[in-house]
């Protein structure tokens, strides 16, 4: 047996004898720190892993996930509930002895413990497991442990395991939970097809390459697994230098992807992926503009989703955000036939020209008004974080003005967000977005209410 092998069954039987001794009284075992949100909210790794991700099969039930079926659960399965339970009761010790050198060498018991505290502070009553999810990839494989506490709020503890059955990646997700007395009718209604209650869906997600040679970008599609064509929401992060989940700041905050977790918690797909001037920064040539940095690109990804088995295309939404939202409407005017709706985070209304291109379909001209006296009735939802330094509330309010009378336009603005949907530091420059964070649940909720609410 070598090293690896070892410490993986030490650490194996620790966390065994840890369940029988410090199970009893852990269960209620109230968090300390104060929670972004009081409403359930998706998070971004702790850290990044990789693998393709195939299939899952779910086990559902109160501590099911264990006394259902233990003989015939896989050891990923049984480790990782015992995991689930350590790290409720704050015994994180188990969980870094069986990191990989790379994870445990950016990982200590207390950083560990202050990322859990971070999600999961103010919630009370644990009452158990509720669902296991195994999702099988080509090197690795993920499992996903929902616990359930009271007032039917989760957390879902993401592990991945690389082929030696070390982890290599762990993150947080709090999530809602059909309630207990639900819980049977509503598993026989998902069962016949139908969706009742406020159900938090498994979801996968997959590699989806958007463009063509020679520039294909990297992307990903998270799909939530509800037995139908789903909506999706298209993802534009804010600048043609940022990869698929929007990276920023010291602290690797990753907005697109929390919204894209979010939204497939709540039944909506999403699209996103690396931006051309992020994955081809060294190839791209010195006179690209906007019609290379962006558009292109944009216009490939409606095509390409539109002709997705998996999506409802009568239910196709572009989200834009900062200077892609500015931008949006260049999309909507080439693709407004196949866009159901669009989603404008901290965006201006500009008017816009770039007519030097020897090729014609390269130039572009635009102007927000186009949203007013050509495209009147496509449903819009503007967003704006109040505490935003770059897109002001006046850029805001502009839209008013802009869009005066204009119907099917709504607007949401959110106290102490900043420029990226997350609590501000305070900060009134670049470094507030160096302080962790995630994009507040509200902003989900109200972007899951818009599409599933557009007609």
């Amino acid at each position: 047996m070598n090293r690896k092998s070892i410490i993986r069954f030490l650490a194996f039987l620790l966390v065994f004898c840890l369940i029988g001794c410090g199970e009893q009284g852990k269960e209620d075992k109230e968090m300390t720190a104060s929670g972004t949100a009081d409403v359930p909210e998706e998070t971004p790794y702790v850290a990044e892993g990789q693998g393709e991700s195939v299939s899952g099969e779910a086990v559902t039930g109160i501590e099911g996930a264990i006394a259902g079926d233990e003989e015939n659960s896989s050891e990923l399965h049984l480790m990782s509930c015992q995991f689930a339970k350590q790290i409720v009761a704050g015994l994180m010790g188990p969980v870094i002895e069986t990191m990989t050198p790379e994870l445990a060498a950016q990982m200590t018991e207390e950083q560990l413990q202050k990322s859990w505290d971070g999600e999961a502070g103010g919630l009370t009553g644990y009452q158990g497991i509720e669902t296991v999810v195994e999702t099988v990839g080509a090197e690795s494989e993920r499992v996903s442990v929902s616990v359930r506490y009271a007032n039917n709020i989760g957390m879902k503890i993401n592990f991945t395991f690389n082929n030696e059955n070390f982890i290599e990646a762990l993150w947080f997700e709090r999530i809602t939970l059909p309630s207990l007395q639900d819980n049977t009718e509503t598993k026989q209604d998902n069962a016949a097809g139908k969706k009742t209650g406020q159900v938090s869906y498994d979801y996968e997600e997959v590699e989806f390459v958007v463009g063509r040679k020679p520039y294909e970008l990297k992307g990903a599609l998270t799909v939530p697994k509800t037995g139908d064509k789903v909506p999706v929401v298209i993802l534009f992060s804010e600048s043609h230098t940022l990869d698929m989940d929007g990276t920023v700041g010291q602290a690797g905050n990753t907005p697109m992807r929390d919204i894209a977790y979010g939204l497939a918690n709540k039944g909506i797909a999403s699209l996103r992926y690396n931006r051309r001037g992020y994955q081809y920064a060294s190839s791209l040539p010195a006179n690209a503009g906007t019609y290379d940095l962006f558009l292109q690109d944009a216009l490939y990804a409606v095509d390409q989703i539109y002709n997705d088995r998996r999506i409802d295309r009568k239910k196709i939404y572009l989200l834009g955000h900062g200077w892609s939202a500015d931008y949006l409407p260049a999309v909507l005017q080439k693709k407004e036939k196949r866009i159901a709706g669009a989603i404008m985070l901290a965006g201006k209304p500009i008017a816009a020209a770039e007519v030097y291109y020897a090729q014609k379909e390269k130039n572009i001209r635009f102007d927000a008004k186009y949203l007013m006296d050509k495209n009147s009735t496509m449903p819009l939802f503007i967003l704006q974080g109040e505490a935003d330094f770059e897109t002001g509330m006046d850029d805001y309010k502009q839209w008013r003005t802009v869009l005066k009378g204009r119907a099917h336009t709504e607007y949401r603005s959110f106290k102490k967000l900043n420029h990226h949907f997350i609590a501000t530091s305070g900060k009134k420059d670049a470094t507030d977005y160096d302080v962790e964070g995630k994009v507040n649940s509200s902003v989900m909720n109200e972007i899951a209410r818009f599409c599933n609410s557009s007609k």
